[in-house]
């Protein structure tokens, strides 16, 4: 397809999401396509979960891929990342005690008394029960954990948030090279993938997401001055820029911040 009033050609692609995600998008557009409701059809998910989830609000996958195996720590948080209980966007959460409590009939229940030589012998997919060793890892996220050796697999399919922000939640966990990370959480948006994990992981991207997107775009792409949030971009600015433990945007003042175009 081309314009002649465009500065860009669009090629249009056949095909369901399934075959043009993230590693094989390659810039063309697919149409509208049908499939299962995770495929995400053009007029639904694609561009929201590619080019406004991971383009522009630098957000990662929030599935876990059935295929994952053990555990690790991860220490630069993507902004859907957050330390379990998720203090960002929830107002408190479940312990340990009592997921384990809410968690008595799932199949992997028994993992959370094992030890690690047993949890280890655990983990490959088609372990009945099958576990995440751990043990071994060190981190000071892993506290939630009450020093357990063991986890469930299963663990990242549950929402322990509470007082969360609208349909916000929490789930433990998220996929990174066929490896879960234990040490942080999700907010449980569909878009981003949250729906192949939970049923009841919020339709669309979450609250939480919306408010970060809505300032990204409201702070770098400013339709008008004249009601530019300025401090509220400037604490995404100072939040975003100071690195540690977060993802880091290349933020940057606009004209907005420009005494001059304030008022305008």
């Amino acid at each position: 397809m081309y314009c002649a009033n465009i500065d860009a050609q669009v090629t249009v692609k056949t095909g369901s999401y399934a075959a043009y995600g993230a590693t094989t998008f390659g810039g063309d557009l697919p149409r509208p396509s049908g499939g299962a409701p995770w495929q995400h059809d053009f007029s639904r998910g694609i561009l929201q979960h590619e080019l406004l989830g991971h383009g522009i609000g630098q957000l990662t996958e929030e599935y876990i891929l059935a295929g994952d195996t053990g555990a690790m720590v991860q220490t630069t948080f993507a902004p859907n990342m957050d330390s379990i209980g998720c203090p960002s966007w929830c107002g408190s959460a479940l312990t340990v005690s009592q997921l384990i409590t809410q968690m008595a009939a799932d199949p992997n229940a028994a993992c959370w008394s094992y030890d690690a030589t047993t949890c280890r012998a655990r983990e490959a997919p088609g372990s009945s029960p099958r576990c995440l060793t751990l043990s071994g890892l060190s981190d000071p996220g892993l506290a939630w954990f009450g020093g357990r050796a063991c986890a469930p697999v299963t663990v990242t399919n549950y929402n322990i948030g509470q007082s969360c922000t609208g349909n916000t939640g929490c789930y433990i966990g998220k996929t990174n090279g066929g490896v879960i990370v234990v040490n942080a959480a999700q907010p449980g948006g569909d878009i981003m993938g949250a729906g192949g994990r939970s049923a009841s992981a919020a339709q669309g991207f979450s609250t939480a997401m919306e408010a970060h997107l809505r300032d990204i775009m409201d702070c770098f792409f400013p339709t008008t001055c004249f009601a530019y949030p300025e401090a509220r971009c400037l604490a995404f600015q100072t939040k975003w820029s100071a690195g540690g433990n977060r993802s880091v945007f290349a933020t940057r003042a606009n004209a907005c911040e420009s005494g001059w175009y304030r008022r305008r």
